[in-house]
């Protein structure tokens, strides 16, 4: 069975931060093999209306540039946007750790 925004809605979980709060998702969209379960193909547009929805102001992307290509999802940044969403690209390594330009950019 192949997973998609109709089988499995995009989850977020929220954590408290200041005033608001911070959302923790998957990449919205994506298509592709999974580590744990069936494979994914997602819808982008269903994704980013339910962010939307769930009152996100400000997309923030920690996947590597090469990873949207990977997900079948490269022009994220410009959907993002004609969904009335702001966007950062924060990119982390895979298995790495935030560096100090990310902690300046955050």
């Amino acid at each position: 069975m192949i997973r998609t925004s109709q089988t499995h809605p995009i989850r977020v979980d929220a954590v408290p931060v200041r005033d608001g709060l911070l959302g923790l998702t998957f990449c919205p969209g994506k298509h592709g093999d999974s580590l744990n379960g069936a494979p994914w193909a997602r819808d982008l547009e269903t994704d980013l209306a339910a962010l939307k929805a769930w009152g996100t102001g400000l997309v923030v992307t920690l996947m590597e540039r090469r990873e949207f290509e990977l997900l079948r999802v490269p022009d994220l940044d410009l959907r993002i946007a004609a969904h009335g969403m702001a966007w950062a690209h924060l990119p982390i390594p895979d298995q790495g750790v935030p560096g100090p330009a990310f902690s300046v950019a955050w």
